[in-house]
């Protein structure tokens, strides 16, 4: 068995709070630890998005009074190592109001500590949180993600037409009693589609529930359903999936995905979805011409929105809003423009502005 050794421990490589405390640099030493299957000895677990019951120095001082030795302190985030045992993450927001966490150990060593901090120290941030579907191996499980991905919609991001129909789907969503419960947002990539769930989410009075497209046909296996009503339960809110790169659930039915599209079918508007209060947003980085005829039923789809690239003038004042100024332009050569391709120019050096645009192959995160 390798052991760690302080000596390699060197730099934690990140600053600021994070949701997300795997998103921590590991050392490479630790890195090598628990990456080897040698060592599976060494145990990795997480909470995400935890709310401070007390000031964020007694948890410092917990740490040590359980035998943790300060490794490395880096602005909001703290190290802790019991040697040969555990290294243990602290991953402050600047206001010392949240933390989130992430620890290595060994036969549990660290169990004690983390049982006191649970109980009176931490209670996990419901509010605001954005959840995602997780599989590992056979097991799903609903995790918290925090908050960071809820965002203010920037309506200027958008065609003037479209905004109209964004207002009635949010205002849709939020009722107590939709006209529909499915929208379908489509559109080529860096279109603006995940910065506009993003502003659903900040929007709408809701439990976000991300569905990664890897885990689309998992949504008819049985033991999801009650991880739903437990999360559902919880918040007592309704529950808004989102399924990304959802193609297989909108088009029309055959033997390979067949179960899928019953499966969202009944929690759009039969008794599960009744008892779930569900409402339903699948992207897809295509038009979708032949969408299962059963989707379109009144009462099922509420809105189908394709977002397309902006014109040059609308795109040329994102661009000096994004940049801050409105000394320089876009390309005109160009005619229409992606958010992601705008925002990326507008972030370039200034040497590089208007320089023609080349169409990235796959923009992601836009």
């Amino acid at each position: 068995m390798n052991k760690v050794s302080l000596d390699n421990i060197t730099s934690i490589g990140s600053s600021g709070y994070t949701d997300s405390p795997k998103c921590l640099f590991i050392p490479f030493i630790l890195q090598t630890l628990v990456s080897d299957p040698l060592n599976n000895i060494y145990t990795e677990d997480v909470l995400y998005s935890q709310k401070l019951l007390k000031p964020y120095t007694e948890l410092l001082d917990l740490a040590v009074s359980f035998g943790g030795k300060l490794v490395l302190q880096k602005d909001n985030m703290y190290a802790y190592y019991w040697e040969g045992v555990a290294l243990f993450y602290y991953s402050f927001d600047d206001q010392k109001e949240r933390v989130g966490l992430v620890w290595y150990h060994l036969n549990g060593k660290t169990d004690s500590l983390l049982e006191k901090l649970k109980d009176g120290y931490l209670s996990p941030d419901l509010k605001g949180s954005v959840y995602s579907l997780i599989g590992s191996g056979s097991n799903l499980t609903i995790s918290n993600l925090g908050s960071a991905a809820r965002s203010v919609l920037e309506r200027d991001n958008y065609d003037p037409n479209l905004i109209s129909e964004v207002d009635y789907v949010f205002k849709s969503l939020g009722a107590k009693e939709p006209p529909g419960r499915i929208c379908i947002l489509n559109g080529e990539p860096g279109t603006g589609k995940t910065h506009l769930v993003r502003g659903l989410l900040s929007s709408v009075d809701c439990v976000p529930i991300v569905i990664p497209s890897g885990l689309v046909d998992s949504l008819d296996r049985p033991e999801l359903l009650p991880k739903f009503i437990e999360t559902q339960t919880k918040h007592k809110k309704p529950l808004l999936l989102i399924i990304e790169d959802g193609d297989r659930c909108l088009v029309p039915r055959k033997s390979d995905n067949m179960s899928v599209i019953s499966t969202l079918l009944n929690l759009s508007d039969g008794i599960l979805g009744a008892i779930l209060d569900l409402r339903i947003v699948i992207t897809t980085n295509a038009r979708v011409e032949d969408i299962d005829e059963a989707i379109l039923r009144p009462g099922r789809l509420l809105s189908q929105m394709y977002l397309g690239p902006l014109a040059y003038d609308q795109a040329n004042r994102v661009f000096h809003r994004v940049r801050g100024d409105s000394t320089k332009d876009l390309d005109r050569k160009q005619k229409e423009y992606t958010l992601a391709q705008i925002y990326s120019e507008a972030r370039l050096p200034e040497k590089f502005i208007s320089s023609p645009v080349i169409k990235p192959v796959r923009a992601m995160g836009f």
